[in-house]
């Protein structure tokens, strides 16, 4: 390596805060001239005309390779006076872009793994000083985290109610690829979505389509979580997460930050008398609230294992309630909007 690469590498490792474990495949993930912009901007917001003066490149040759990196998620853009101004990002934003829609699976996967792994930690920890603040200001307006979960006819409303709809991978799921549930259903709304569709990135869709694909994914056994707060706040996002690779859901387990974060405001309630130990509630909830029991009821004439319920493990999902055939399964209100 010469030493002009070398000294730009080490520019771009520190300016761009690139995590160690991905220095492996960073030729993979951002390319020389990329970098080289990065470095000239050293974290400064500027028009085209200012970064083509900075480095002595004609703005029609600077204008595709800018663009580009903004579409890869390197820079951000915000329109200013009129005129667009770019700004960096962060590594941790353009491995987002690239795990979703570039050649994630093309990383050796004990790369992925650590990358997986160091993701999460990083949002553990996040989380975990957000909450302590939470915790300490509790009284401060706009101090709370809104991640709550959402039954199926919320997230509807949801829906029904955003002016742009737009659908993107799950990056957690992709990150771990810990289990094979569908992938295509993160939805982002309004401005967030809007922003994408600058991108170029996602899939636009109409309310009824976003209905049909959330209900679609409740069936799979996904849940649903979002901003319950957001007629106050506005629409941003809703994910369709699992248990066993969804970030939120591994770390509020590591933090024990359950009903607290992610909110839950709704509690399964169950009517032994009329249940039938189908047992579709057992294979439907993602945290063992239902239990097969070894032993024997009789029902309809027909001996089957007790279903036992523990509602202590319960997070208010509600997928239990939506396959009930029996309806013995409600779900109760525990707290206020």
């Amino acid at each position: 390596m010469d030493q002009h690469r070398a000294t730009l590498l080490q520019e771009f490792i520190t300016q761009f805060e690139v995590w160690q474990e991905a220095l492996p495949v960073l030729d993979k993930i951002v390319s020389q001239p990329e970098m080289e912009l990065v470095v000239a901007m050293k974290g400064k917001s500027m028009t085209l005309d200012h970064v083509a003066r900075l480095t002595g490149i004609p703005t029609q040759e600077l204008l595709p390779v800018i663009e580009s990196a903004f579409r890869k998620n390197i820079f951000d853009k915000s329109l200013v006076n009129n005129v667009w101004h770019y700004t960096q990002t962060s590594f941790l934003d353009r491995l987002d872009h690239f795990v979703k829609f570039e050649n994630w699976d093309e990383i050796p996967a004990d790369i992925r793994r650590s990358l997986d792994r160091k993701c999460l930690e990083d949002y553990t920890a996040k989380q975990r000083t957000a909450l302590e603040k939470q915790a300490l200001d509790a009284a401060r307006p706009g101090n709370e985290l809104n991640d709550t979960l959402l039954l199926l006819p919320e997230v509807e409303e949801m829906l029904k109610h955003a002016e742009t709809i737009v659908i993107q991978p799950c990056n957690c799921r992709l990150f771990g690829q810990r289990c094979k549930k569908e992938i295509d259903n993160c939805i982002f709304l309004d401005q967030e979505a809007q922003k994408l569709l600058q991108q170029g990135v996602g899939n636009q869709v109409s309310a009824d389509k976003a209905i049909q694909l959330v209900r679609e994914a409740d069936k799979k056994g996904l849940m649903h979580t979002g901003d319950i707060n957001w007629k106050e706040n506005g629409l941003k996002s809703i994910c369709n997460c699992c248990a066993c690779d969804c970030y939120l859901f591994l770390t509020a387990s590591i933090l024990n930050s359950k009903g607290i974060w992610p909110k839950s405001q709704h509690l399964a309630v169950v009517d032994a008398e009329i249940c039938d130990a189908c047992a579709i509630c057992v294979k439907r909830c993602p945290f063992d609230a239902f239990m097969k029991e070894d032993s024997i009821v009789v029902v309809n004439g027909k001996q089957k294992n007790k279903i036992t319920y523990n509602e202590q493990k319960c997070w208010g999902c509600g997928l239990c309630a939506n396959t009930c055939k029996a309806g013995a399964i409600t779900m109760e209100r525990l707290i206020s909007k």
